[in-house]
């Protein structure tokens, strides 16, 4: 994950690349990784750009798991508490 204070509202994006797998893996994780930041969203401050890069170690992992990996790297980043 990497964070960059700026102006202006959050935003997110996702990175996945092709090392994770084919189209249908690579399209789950993201689907994964939005919902975590949903459930995240109304605590992540103003100002913040967020790029989180998906890593091969996500195949096979379930909404439960990424989502405590997503708290994780919130909490290294000190955005969640």
């Amino acid at each position: 994950m990497y964070v960059l204070e700026s102006d202006g509202p959050s935003a997110i994006g996702f990175s996945v690349s092709k090392k994770v797998g084919n189209s249908i893996i690579r399209h789950r994780t993201v689907r994964l990784l939005r919902e975590s930041y949903l459930n995240y969203k109304d605590i992540i401050p103003e100002g913040l750009r967020i790029v989180v890069v998906a890593r091969t170690a996500v195949q096979g992992k379930g909404q439960q798991e990424v989502e405590d990996a997503f708290a994780h790297l919130l909490k290294l980043h000190k955005i969640l508490q």
